[in-house]
């Protein structure tokens, strides 16, 4: 199994910030490693974990041989929403430094959910809700439980939509993204 914990600093203020805005934490296994995406050059930082289904014709459709410059070919001519071409089971992030802005998604299929908490000095996404409440208790953020998440529990077994068990934890939505420019989340679609 994948972890990933992507932590976002709000504040720009401090040197250490500014030369490097995230935080990063991620391991995955050798499967389907010819479909997992972490690169990093001056414009992008791009993480793509999961089984893309589609590769290959999106590949051919470019006329690319080399998967991560096929994705960042279609980031910049589909722009946030470029994920929404892909097929499979798969989450990930891109970070366009350029524009300060980073677009975080998940397939349209739910197999891999996102998770992710907004704070006072940063935003927390990761694929696993373990890890994001072991984090949120690490740098002393209170983690309370939902009344509305634990009915939901009751009443139907599961959470569904955004919600979770906790009140500081929300889950990403099903084939849909979250943006965060300027280290504010503008949109999450």
């Amino acid at each position: 199994m994948s972890v990933f914990l992507l932590d976002i600093k709000k504040e720009i203020n401090s040197i250490e910030n500014r030369k490097s805005p995230y935080f990063i934490k991620y391991s995955t296994s050798e499967k389907f490693k010819n479909d997992k995406v972490n690169f990093e050059n001056d414009s992008y930082r791009i993480l793509l974990d999961g089984v893309v289904l589609n590769k290959n014709a999106i590949m051919k459709g470019f006329n690319m041989f080399d998967w991560t410059n096929c994705l960042l070919n279609l980031y910049e001519n589909k722009g946030k929403k470029f994920f929404e071409e892909l097929k499979g089971s798969y989450y990930g992030f891109i970070y366009d430094k350029r524009l300060e802005k980073f677009v975080i998604f998940s397939d349209h299929i739910g197999s891999k959910p996102l998770y992710f908490s907004e704070c006072e000095k940063n935003i927390v996404f990761s694929n696993s809700y373990k890890e994001i409440v072991q984090y949120l208790k690490s740098i002393n953020q209170q983690v309370t439980l939902s009344n509305q998440g634990a009915y939901l529990i009751l009443s139907y077994g599961y959470v569904f939509e955004e919600f979770t068990l906790t009140n500081e934890i929300k889950r990403l939505l099903v084939g849909h993204y979250a943006e965060i420019e300027r280290r504010q989340v503008l949109y999450s679609k």
